[in-house]
């Protein structure tokens, strides 16, 4: 598999992109085509999952409520 392929898909997925969004912008922007069906195998394959890491979603629990805050006291 191609290095270059590998690490675009870790930065995307790292982002929250969803699958579907990830196979678009590897086709539009670096001209790699690949199915969701691939792109799901390949993460598997590596070991990237969304939910089986608790820190991340403990990290989105603060982002989110960090970003309510500065919501509310924008609007004061």
């Amino acid at each position: 598999m191609d290095k270059d392929r590998l690490a675009l898909i870790k930065v995307y997925f790292d982002l929250g992109l969803k699958h579907k969004e990830i196979v678009c912008i590897l086709e539009e922007r670096h001209g790699y085509n690949i199915s969701i069906r691939q792109l799901i195998r390949i993460l598997h394959v590596h070991g990237f999952y969304r939910y089986k890491n608790p820190t991340d979603v403990m990290t989105c629990r603060i982002h989110n409520a960090r970003t309510t805050i500065l919501r509310y006291h924008a609007r004061l």
